[in-house]
């Protein structure tokens, strides 16, 4: 698995999430994840906080070793920025 930052400039206002960095397999999974508090959702949650897929900026910065993935539970979030308001 991949370490990857994920960042959109199309929404921001406030309560959005400005960027991410995630756990996915390609750059192509990783544009489909949107950030949360929670671990991170795939393409079928909700836009209001984030942007689509197609606007979605995704940089590889790393791999992941097995234990640390196996200490994320399933989650794919590692870390967000949002713009609280």
């Amino acid at each position: 698995m991949n370490l990857y930052k994920i960042s959109q400039t199309i929404n921001q206002n406030w309560d959005t999430f400005d960027s991410a960095v995630v756990i996915a397999k390609s750059a192509y999974e990783a544009s489909k994840i949107i950030p949360s508090f929670d671990g991170g959702v795939g393409e079928n949650g909700d836009y209001g906080c984030w942007s689509r897929p197609e606007n979605v900026k995704v940089e590889l910065i790393g791999v992941v070793d097995s234990e640390y993935l196996a200490n994320m539970q399933d989650k794919v979030n590692v870390i967000s920025s949002f713009n609280a308001g």
